[in-house]
């Protein structure tokens, strides 16, 4: 009973492949086993490793299945890039399933992988823009503080949105984490009750003040801990419910 061989899977087409992280005038890679530079690829089902040799006239990327005289060829990029017609085989298997340095020397380039991960970016710079020109003025500047710290101060509402929205096309996600985090938001409003004159800061930083009537203090601030941060927190409690109301109505 003859057996039937198992089909190629493998896609025939043209494959580019490009080097990561540079991209010299020439750079050789090597395509040929030997002791002083080992090329193998341990199969699976055979249970070993096959020695791999580029070998232009064989129908085998690997040594020990290559019969008669070989043709051996180097594989150079050129300014970081290789380009593989679909008729070199031989080649394309060896550089897309049985190079050991693919994907740590060089990869391949997949047009469709790539106007997906472009697709995907821009719906995500879109999302954050969007999370930007809807978002209170109070929560912009709460963002604003985390990324431009006390410059923020200085800055109009439309200065301070606009750098936002230029900030959110190279750091879409970032953008979208600190508009769901709710203590960058209480932390900032800690800092506008002082920078209002609502709360006052005083005792060398440990404590927070009123600044009306008698100065009745609010909150004493642990040693080593964030002033800003720490009344943030007390935000968050039943007890200080009714101080974040206060100073949020006074602002």
């Amino acid at each position: 009973m003859a057996l039937i061989k198992k089909k190629d899977s493998f896609e025939f087409k043209d494959r580019t492949y490009i080097l990561k992280g540079m991209s010299p005038v020439s750079y050789s890679l090597n395509v040929r086993h030997s002791m002083q530079n080992p090329l193998q690829w341990f199969d699976e089902s055979e249970q070993r490793n096959k020695s791999i040799r580029y070998a232009t006239n064989q129908k085998s990327p690997f040594e020990d299945e290559q019969e008669g005289h070989v043709t051996l060829s180097s594989v150079v990029f050129e300014n970081g890039k290789l380009t593989v017609p679909k008729e070199n085989v031989i080649l394309q298997k060896i550089l897309s399933l049985y190079h050991p340095f693919k994907d740590k020397k060089y990869y391949e380039f997949n047009a469709e992988e790539v106007a997906d991960e472009e697709l995907s970016q821009m719906d995500l710079i879109f999302d954050a823009q969007k999370v930007i020109r809807e978002m209170a003025v109070e929560d912009q500047e709460a963002i604003a503080r985390v990324l431009w710290k006390s410059k923020v101060s200085k800055m109009t509402s439309g200065e301070m949105k606009r750098d936002l929205l230029v900030y959110s096309k190279s750091h879409p996600q970032e953008i979208i984490d600190l508009s769901n985090d709710d203590d960058i938001k209480l932390r900032n409003l800690a800092i506008r009750a002082v920078e209002h004159g609502v709360l006052a800061l005083v005792n060398d930083g440990r404590t927070f003040t009123y600044t009306t009537g008698k100065k009745e203090k609010v909150l004493d601030i642990e040693f080593g801990s964030n002033p800003f941060s720490s009344l943030a927190a007390y935000f968050k409690t039943d007890d200080w419910f009714d101080l974040m109301k206060n100073i949020t109505g006074k602002l």
